[in-house]
């Protein structure tokens, strides 16, 4: 499956969860027992204004919006090729004029963290804002960015529901290599060396998620998710004057504890 198709795919596949979202039912806690008559009352009056849970861990008295804060961490499924392609096209490039570089180490993959915060509008609709990171000393994606959920709650299980949602945001990146070897000399003591090659660049991002969400009190959710992160092409030169294109589009995937106030 190519990336257009994958990203029409992912679209579609949003844009039916969300329907979904938007055109279900709400679940109804309802109440059962015996009524008890209170002291200067009837049974009736007792049974007026039912305090019992809802779905997901709302309450009867709960209030909107509530906000929230969220710690995820996660795992990309890129392979980031096109970096180390680019990498192998500049020492090819170095190759022939007689330069051999030891060949770039490949992408190290670092694990994402994603702090959110969050504003639940009402027991359907989510707005967040994530800041997800994932960077060392060599290799680094950095996304910051909005995302719009809807929830569907399971009837029959109120404190689990699904979630998808659509976003978008900006990105950065960098990838660097060191080299450290001599490209040319003068013959006469003086030499150039090549110390390390940066791809560095940045851009606009789309974003598809899709996932799950427990929540076993009212203000503690724990979650697990899938998020899609499509990027245009960027494109760079470096010093032999060889063009660059990369495509970070990829997938994420991770949990996240989120905690409401």
């Amino acid at each position: 499956m190519d990336a257009a198709t994958r990203r029409q795919y992912l679209l579609v596949l949003t844009a039916a969860i969300l329907f979904a979202l938007m055109t279900a039912a709400p679940a109804r806690a309802v109440a059962t027992g015996t009524a008890v008559e209170p002291p200067g009352g009837d049974a009736g009056d007792a049974m007026d204004v039912p305090r019992v849970p809802t779905a997901s861990g709302d309450s009867a008295q709960a209030r909107y919006p509530v906000f929230g804060v969220a710690f995820g961490c996660g795992a990309l499924l890129s392979s980031f090729s096109d970096v180390e392609n680019a990498f192998h096209r500049i020492e090819a490039a170095y190759a022939a004029q007689g330069i051999q570089l030891h060949p770039a180490a490949s992408v190290r993959k670092q694990p994402v963290l994603m702090p959110t915060f969050t504003l639940e509008i009402n027991r359907w609709v989510q707005i967040a804002w994530q800041a997800g990171r994932s960077w060392d000393d060599n290799d680094g994606l950095a996304l910051t960015g909005g995302l719009v959920t809807g929830r569907y709650i399971l009837p029959t299980s109120p404190t689990v529901s699904l979630f998808g949602g659509l976003g978008g945001g900006k990105y950065g990146f960098k990838f660097h290599r060191a080299y450290g070897q001599v490209i040319s000399s003068d013959g006469l003591g003086n030499y150039t060396t090549l110390d390390n090659i940066r791809l560095e660049g940045g851009g606009a991002y789309w974003t598809a998620a899709a996932g799950v969400s427990f929540r076993p009190a009212p203000k503690i959710a724990i979650g697990g998710m899938v998020q899609y992160f499509g990027m245009g092409d960027v494109s760079t030169t470096t010093e032999q004057a060889i063009p660059i294109s990369l495509n970070l589009s990829g997938a994420e995937i991770g949990g996240s504890l989120t905690v409401f106030f």
